[in-house]
């Protein structure tokens, strides 16, 4: 689990140039993934981990977080800036209007079993919705250690950012990013958020189910709305297989935001790393 299921190393890529550049990194109970940009918008370098096999030990993912930052030759560098976004299912949306930040174990009386957990909340952008988290304390703890300089925010708001961007402003679509065994999907209409919610699946069966569940509960027609798919999804897997039954319109979202495409097209399905690229 040390070693990266994914590495990607730019030819030309000079660490004595790491001064110039930015790191940005998504830790979480689910993986550990982060890419490195030059000064000039191109990829430099991503490495991703998968955690999906720990059966989600806390013992094991942070002991290998803790390995990974301690000794892979590219953190360890001098970057010009640093961010961190944080994944985590213990998420829940609170309207700004009802948002007390004095209370935020509140949010997760009726959700989280009795623990530590460090509380957070990040604003997504165009909404008036801040996206409230809990990640166990000591990851958040892990995290801050490695990253004290860094920006710390919930991976949903750059997701968010990302979506309104590629989206038609007046239509309805269905977004679906999968890390490891658990999936994020978000509604937008008109570029607004109408329904978010995040489940851990077992098997194709499971996922059809929560992507159906999300259409029907939004009252829209999978014959008609499309279904934007991300992250640890196989083209013509046994889960999309399942998908072209019922959903009409299926599309992988290769955006590659601000990063310069020259470098991320040879990348192999760069669907992978949207969340990186947002």
């Amino acid at each position: 689990m040390d070693q990266p299921t994914f590495s990607w190393i730019h030819p030309d890529f000079n660490t004595g140039d790491a001064g110039e550049c930015t790191f940005c990194a998504i830790a979480g109970a689910d993986g550990f993934s982060y890419l490195v940009l030059g000064k000039d918008r191109t990829v430099r370098t991503l490495q991703a981990w998968d955690f999906s096999g720990t059966g989600g030990d806390s013992s094991r993912i942070l002991s290998a977080i803790r390995t990974i930052l301690a000794t892979d030759t590219f953190y360890t560098l001098s970057y010009a800036q640093r961010h961190c976004a944080v994944s985590t299912p213990h998420t829940t949306l609170v309207p700004k209007r009802f948002y007390r930040p004095d209370v935020l174990p509140s949010y997760f009386q009726l959700l989280l079993p009795n623990g530590t957990f460090h509380y957070g909340a990040t604003e997504l952008p165009a909404e008036d919705i801040l996206a409230v988290f809990a990640l166990d304390y000591t990851l958040y703890g892990l995290i801050t250690q490695f990253f004290q300089q860094a920006t710390l925010h919930h991976l949903l708001a750059a997701q968010m950012a990302a979506y309104q961007q590629v989206h038609e402003q007046q239509k309805a679509g269905v977004f679906v990013h999968v890390r490891g065994y658990n999936l994020q999907i978000a509604v937008l209409d008109r570029k607004h958020l109408v329904f978010s919610n995040a489940f851990r699946f077992d098997s194709p069966g499971d996922f059809l189910y929560y992507v159906l569940l999300a259409y029907e509960q939004c009252r829209l027609k999978p014959d008609a709305v499309p279904l934007f798919l991300s992250g640890n999804i196989l083209e013509n897997g046994a889960i999309y297989r399942n998908l072209v039954r019922y959903v009409q319109s299926i599309h992988f979202l290769n955006w590659t935001g601000t990063v310069l495409p020259d470098t991320a097209v040879s990348l192999p399905n760069k669907h992978f790393f949207f969340d990186l690229f947002a």
